[in-house]
């Protein structure tokens, strides 16, 4: 590859896709996991406030102390 070439980014695929043409669907989301190791999936239908519950950021937000993210994880996994 070239120095100039611009390098191929973690796919962003609709789960809408897996019907519509579900060969490309596949090869676009099974190459984001062979090359990145996971990949965008829009249209799956997860309210984004219970992603938000599922599994803590794995960075602390800007601005956060340790202490303080470290207190976050410790309330989630009491919660969960």
């Amino acid at each position: 590859m070239s120095i100039l070439a611009p390098a191929k980014s973690v796919a962003s695929v609709s789960l809408l896709d897996a019907d519509r043409d579900p060969e490309a669907f596949s090869q676009e989301l099974g190459g984001s996991f062979a090359r990145y190791g996971f990949a965008i999936v829009s249209d799956h239908g997860i309210p984004a406030d219970l992603i938000g519950t599922l599994r803590p950021p794995s960075r602390p937000r800007a601005g956060t102390t340790r202490a303080q993210a470290e207190a976050e994880l410790d309330a989630l996994r009491e919660s969960s």
